[in-house]
């Protein structure tokens, strides 16, 4: 299953200060989280504001989840390409437009985002929908109540509980799959395998993560394919950002890792996992080897012939490698998965 969370652009050019940017984010956004208290709000500010220190306290606590540092009037000057590319990619539901803002960036995100739903904070004059009429929310003693609530509440607790009630009272693992190195990506294959055995043991999954779309990758896996795909009998929480998705990982009893980047996430935060070999994996045991206290790590052993995929190595069946290679699919982490030698490591939860 997938969470109810909408994805929400807030966007405040100008800079202010610290305390207008905690009273103000509060203030406009405690009425979004009334609503959809588990959305995901990508926030873009401007870097003196950024450089405040003010957005360590609102992710912190969950109220935004991203956070955007750059003059969104100058999104498509060469040096801010990388943000136009990340914003374009969020695929939001509500784009809200702060105050502090000028007609000219209001007219630019409206263009990139025509489709899409813009709203107003109150005081401003860019001829948009009013917020809190959006919201049907009296600004008023019914406001302030929501405000007040939102200042002391925990939208990361929130959304943990939410998580784990999904699982049923049953046992939890977390399941980390895409690589931007081909062989090493568990795919779509891969990651149903896994979560039919999962299943079958009347165990719960999470599919984590923080991107759903690879932005960095020249390899071309198709991680939306793996990430958005309806896998049964697990929750998709990938899009959270990492203090919620690592406050779910402290609940959960095991993590599952591809040989990707994220293995390396468990032993940062003292969790058990298995760590599935095949492909070209033994950078990653070699990092958590080198790095790290590794009994914070299961291997999960390779049983094809020709592992590791090393280009420079002699294959014993080159007809299989050149398959993998061709697809960059590795076989071994995808459909031809050792599942058996999984089902033990999980049996001993």
């Amino acid at each position: 299953m997938k969470l109810d969370q909408k994805k929400i652009l807030y966007i405040w050019e100008h800079a202010v200060s610290f305390g207008d940017s905690l009273t103000n984010f509060h203030a406009h956004l405690s009425v979004v989280k009334n609503k959809y208290p588990l959305s995901i709000i990508y926030a873009v500010i401007n870097p003196r504001t950024y450089n405040t220190g003010v957005t360590n306290l609102l992710l912190s606590k969950g109220l935004i989840d991203f956070v955007y540092p750059f003059n969104i009037s100058k999104i498509n000057e060469e040096s801010n390409n990388s943000f136009k590319t990340l914003i374009k990619y969020l695929d939001v539901d509500i784009i809200i437009h702060n105050n502090h803002s000028s007609i000219k960036s209001v007219e630019l995100i409206k263009e990139m985002f025509s489709n899409k739903i813009h709203l107003q904070t109150p005081n401003s004059n860019f001829g948009l929908n009013d917020l809190f009429k959006y919201f049907n929310i009296n600004y008023g003693d019914e406001y302030l109540g929501i405000l007040k609530k939102s200042y002391h509440s925990n939208y990361i607790n929130q959304f943990v509980d939410t998580c784990i009630e999904t699982s049923n009272n049953k046992k939890t693992i977390a399941i980390f799959s895409g690589s931007t190195r081909p062989l090493a990506n568990v795919g779509k294959e891969g990651v149903t395998n896994i979560i039919n055995l999962i299943d079958f043991l009347n165990m719960h999954t999470f599919l984590v993560g923080t991107s759903i779309n690879n932005l960095y990758d020249i390899n071309g896996v198709n991680w939306e394919e793996i990430y958005t795909n309806n896998y049964k009998s697990s929750t998709n929480i990938i899009g959270n950002n990492w203090t919620k998705t690592t406050a779910l990982l402290d609940k959960v009893d095991i993590i599952i890792s591809g040989p990707t980047g994220a293995a390396m996430i468990s032993p940062l935060i003292n969790k058990k996992q298995i760590l599935i070999l095949g492909g070209d994996s033994p950078i990653m045991k070699d990092c958590i080897n080198g790095y790290t206290y590794n009994e914070y790590t299961l291997n999960l052993k390779c049983n094809c012939i020709n592992y590791p995929c090393d280009i420079n190595s002699v294959k014993k069946n080159k007809e299989l490698y050149d398959t993998c290679f061709k697809e960059k699919n590795a076989k071994c982490l995808n459909e031809n998965l050792n599942i058996i030698d999984l089902q033990t490591l999980l049996e001993q939860l």
